[in-house]
């Protein structure tokens, strides 16, 4: 009975090593974490625009004004919070 405790044990002592192994290997290049995250960003502000021009009516002269403030303001507020 001994036997078969310890090696339940031992067994559950590999799987914990594992995925811990498992969960360092994924987060151990940064780089790649960073890239991930600014891709991310970069589509979400894409899908933002996109509904924005879905839900507000501009007309050609306006949307030729509003855009370069939207854009402008969007800059602005990277710097000052860079995410």
């Amino acid at each position: 009975m001994k036997i078969i405790f310890s090696c339940f044990i031992l067994l559950l002592v590999f799987a914990a090593v594992n995925s811990t192994a498992l969960a360092q290997r994924e987060t151990a290049n940064g780089v790649e974490v960073e890239k991930d995250l600014a891709l991310l960003r970069r589509d979400i502000r894409a899908e933002k625009k996109k509904i924005i021009a879905a839900n507000v009516s501009l007309t050609p002269e306006e949307a030729t004004k509003f855009w370069p403030v939207y854009e402008s303001t969007f800059r602005c507020s990277k710097r000052l919070s860079p995410r």
